[in-house]
Parts: C-alpha cells; sequence; structure tokens
C-alpha cells in the first residue's frame, strides 16, 4: 500500500466509521440529548464513563488476543475487523467524553 492508497482507506474508513457510530449512538440513546448517556449511566453504578469506556475498550483488546492467540473467533457474525472498528468507535466515544469534561472544568472556572 502505498501513501495516497493509505490516504485513501482512512478516510473511507473514517466516513465508515462516523456513520456507524452515528447510527449506534441513536439507537443506546434516543431518548435523551446526551450523546454519551448510555456509558454516564456507568455513575449510576459508581463507575466513571470514561473508566467503563476504557473497560469496554479492554474488553475488544481480550477478543483480539484470543483471535491471534488462536487464530479462531467462535462468534462468527462479528470478525476481527468488527472488533477494530468497535475499538476505534470507543476510542472516539472516550475522546469525546474527556473533552467534554474539560470544557465543563474550564466553564466552572
Amino acid at each position: 500500500m502505498n501513501k495516497d492508497e493509505l490516504r485513501k482507506f482512512v478516510v473511507k474508513l473514517f466516513e465508515q466509521m462516523l456513520k456507524v457510530l452515528l447510527e449506534k449512538n441513536h439507537d443506546y440513546t434516543s431518548d435523551s440529548d446526551n450523546a454519551l448517556a448510555n456509558f454516564d449511566a456507568a455513575n449510576d453504578f459508581g463507575v466513571d464513563a470514561k473508566r467503563g469506556l476504557a473497560v469496554r475498550m479492554g474488553d475488544k483488546f481480550g477478543r483480539l488476543k484470543t483471535y491471534y492467540k488462536s487464530g479462531t473467533l467462535i462468534v462468527k457474525d462479528e470478525g476481527v475487523e468488527d472488533t477494530l472498528m468497535d475499538i476505534i468507535g470507543y476510542a472516539a466515544l472516550l475522546l469525546a467524553s474527556i473533552h467534554r469534561d474539560k470544557n465543563k472544568n474550564k466553564k466552572a472556572i
């Protein structure tokens, strides 16, 4: 893959990620104006939303580890590429949560 092919791949990947992330966000938070409501709900259990997102990412990394150690996954309708897409999505949401909290702290000062 040359640099131009990589650029095109990444642009297409992030366009696809944006679509999937927004669709999933709608499905998980349709009854709230808070785009991070489903992750903020972790606070109800005494778990910070950012920590909860990090745990979910860890689960996905565990799945990758299983695949690369054994060469197979039992759940066939979600492959390695789906898992990597989930990691990218969780990373974007974690960054959004961090950004939101930084902005809250600036407004409070």
